[in-house]
């Protein structure tokens, strides 16, 4: 099972609907980013990646999520 096909999973589990994915890739095409929304990514980050960009769009989802939830 590739990347995609877990985000799919994820996805179509009532549960995790709502839960935030965030694909960490070295394939930051327009191609992949389209394939990858599709499938449910929320976000992505391309490598190379600095800690603080991660760390960052780590804390926006995780409120965000938080928010959706409440």
């Amino acid at each position: 099972m590739n990347g995609l096909d877990m985000c799919a999973a994820i996805r179509g589990l009532p549960k995790h609907d709502r839960t935030p994915i965030v694909f960490l890739t070295g394939d930051d095409t327009a191609q992949n980013r389209e394939r990858s929304t599709l499938k449910g990514a929320s976000d992505f980050i391309g490598k190379p990646f600095t800690m603080a960009e991660f760390t960052l769009k780590a804390h926006i989802w995780a409120l965000k999520h938080r928010l959706d939830v409440a």
